[in-house]
């Protein structure tokens, strides 16, 4: 089980990625995150920049993190998560990907829940609802999580807490809407976070539009025609954009659920296609690591 999360306090094995302290968790271990996951056989963690890359070895399944930050958020982690073919049925708050985002609402029990029908609804207190309702921990037993001294899981939770209220997009000013090509989720992070919310915002906008043109398109396998081995690499396939709704990328998230490593026995699947995902198969396919900086 890895785990990274934003720490309350500093302990000796913090470090800080950019400008912000992280902490990195293993098995339920507290570990420097400059120093890996200390099971490469299994999972790889390194640190590029300001990214973070978990790479489950024997499926390819991948996750990325960008460490972001700003005067109102503080510091946030911005979470991309690419899977295999060979898990396309899971189940989690985000729905299935399956390619079929009618069902992207479902209970645990991977029941499809109807979904709001206007933009605002998958973003406010809908949404709120839907995420504490369906998929909010409520029993301790439940959780994968590990916590730093002095705070528990009591502290954390906090399913039944009332919708604490928001901004609407019928608040933005023309301007706001205009600069965010009318993207709801950029207008509410304009609204909260002013020009520097809205600007966080227009990176990760583009950055899915980026993702979405790109997972149109299969991409074959080819070999080298030089001589020798040829490296090959996992074909990208095809997924449906969904719409864009409020990632951890541009509004600050509770503390991510931990990935359960999975058997060392499958052998490498494709998976889905986006630059992310290429990034943390280089370490898979030619066995290179990206750099690993300390920027203080």
């Amino acid at each position: 089980v890895v785990q990274l999360s934003i720490p309350e306090n500093t302990s000796a094995t913090t470090e800080k990625v950019d400008v912000c302290l992280l902490d990195l968790w293993v098995n339920g271990t507290h570990r420097s995150i400059y120093e890996g996951a200390g099971q490469d056989d299994v999972v790889e963690v390194t640190v590029s920049g300001k990214r973070v890359n978990i790479l489950y070895k024997s499926t390819g399944a991948a996750v990325t993190v960008d460490i972001m930050s700003s005067s109102t958020f503080e510091c946030f982690l911005n979470t991309f998560v690419c899977l295999p073919d060979s898990l396309f049925d899971a189940i989690g708050l985000m729905g299935t990907p399956n390619k079929v985002i009618a069902d992207d609402w479902m209970d645990q029990d991977g029941n499809s829940l109807q979904l709001p029908t206007s933009p605002d609804g998958l973003l406010y207190e809908v949404a709120y609802e839907y995420c504490t309702m369906n998929w909010c921990l409520q029993n301790e037993s439940d959780s994968l999580f590990s916590y730093e001294h002095g705070f528990d899981f009591n502290f954390y939770q906090n399913c039944n807490a009332a919708y604490p209220g928001s901004v609407t997009s019928e608040e933005a000013s023309d301007e706001l809407i205009a600069r965010c090509e009318g993207n709801t989720a950029c207008v509410t992070e304009g609204l909260i976070g002013g020009d520097e919310g809205t600007e966080n915002a227009l990176k990760v906008v583009a950055e899915l539009e980026e993702t979405r043109d790109r997972s149109n398109v299969t991409s074959e396998t080819t070999e080298s025609p030089t001589k020798g081995p040829a490296t090959e690499s996992p074909t990208p396939q095809p997924t449906t954009p969904k719409p864009l709704t409020p990632t951890p990328a541009t509004s600050p998230p509770p503390t991510q659920q931990p990935q359960t490593p999975i058997s060392t026995s499958a052998p490498v699947p494709t998976v889905v296609g986006n630059e992310r995902c290429e990034d943390a198969m280089t370490l898979l396919v030619d066995g290179s690591t990206p750099s690993v900086s300390n920027s203080e």
